[in-house]
């Protein structure tokens, strides 16, 4: 990807279908309603130690899950977290459920928490 500042902030303009069609994501944390915070909206699971992981943070009494899906509603990871002192964190490394890294381009999320129920989208760039 090519990470372009503006006025408006930093965004990542990825190629994702032959063509010329791009996926642009704003950089940095999100926070999302609810309590619920993730560490980066664009993250680069290359093995290079930056920016490998995002983090989802999720108030939580019990477990909280977080599913992702592809552009084609394939699920693609299920990760699960025990709370600990009031929330949990669920990290993805850019893996899919066999170990594998999953193709570049925007997925889905879906996230539980007890009663809080959220869904968003990430770009994995390479």
């Amino acid at each position: 990807g090519t990470l372009v500042t503006d006025t408006t902030g930093s965004y990542i303009v990825v190629p994702i279908l032959h063509g010329g069609l791009y996926a642009v994501a704003p950089t940095g944390a999100a926070a999302v309603p609810d309590g619920i915070t993730i560490s980066t909206k664009t993250f680069t699971p290359n093995g290079d130690g930056a920016n490998d992981f995002v983090v989802f943070r999720v108030p939580a009494t019990n477990e909280a899950k977080i599913d992702f899906f592809s552009r084609d509603g394939e699920r693609v990871r299920a990760i699960r977290a025990a709370a600990s002192g009031g929330s949990a964190e669920l990290v993805w490394n850019g893996r899919d459920d066999a170990g594998e890294f999953v193709e570049p381009g925007w997925y889905l999320w879906r996230l539980q928490s007890g009663s809080i129920k959220k869904a968003g989208g990430i770009v994995v760039v390479r």
